[in-house]
């Protein structure tokens, strides 16, 4: 199984960065790849943009307090065969460091480069989002 992990430092407190990417439905209102986002349950159904189609994700943790969340795929269908990511948030010096982590396992005849470039680029970009909506207001 593949490792991949992103962070970044946002001059902006863990409380104000979480203001904006915390909930279960908030990935919608900062990651550019996310064109809807509805919730049934502890299960998010994220509509990629694009039209890739939607990734029904568990969440399998969400704290307030530690500014953290869990989550994983559910099924084994299409280009992820596995994909569990971590997200949490944490104070460094005078802003936060924005941490995002996964385990990830490629779909039947898809390649794992392939795969960990295009989730990568989808993190960077939501993490470069992020820090510009915390830090413009």
């Amino acid at each position: 199984m593949a490792q991949l992990e992103r962070d970044i430092f946002i001059a902006a407190s863990p409380d104000a960065v979480w203001s904006i990417c915390g909930g279960i439905a908030a990935v919608g209102d900062w990651l550019p790849s996310a064109e809807g986002v509805r919730v049934e349950g502890n299960v998010r159904h994220v509509a990629l943009d694009g039209g890739r189609g939607e990734i029904a994700e568990r969440i399998t943790l969400e704290s307030e307090e530690e500014h953290r969340s869990e989550y994983e795929k559910v099924g084994e269908d299409g280009p992820l065969r596995v994909y569990r990511a971590r997200f949490w948030v944490e104070a460094e010096g005078d802003g936060s460091r924005v941490h995002w982590a996964a385990e990830i396992e490629p779909g039947d005849g898809v390649g794992e480069d392939e795969l960990l470039a295009g989730v990568g680029a989808s993190y960077e970009s939501g993490l470069d989002n992020l820090r510009r909506l915390a830090e413009e207001g």
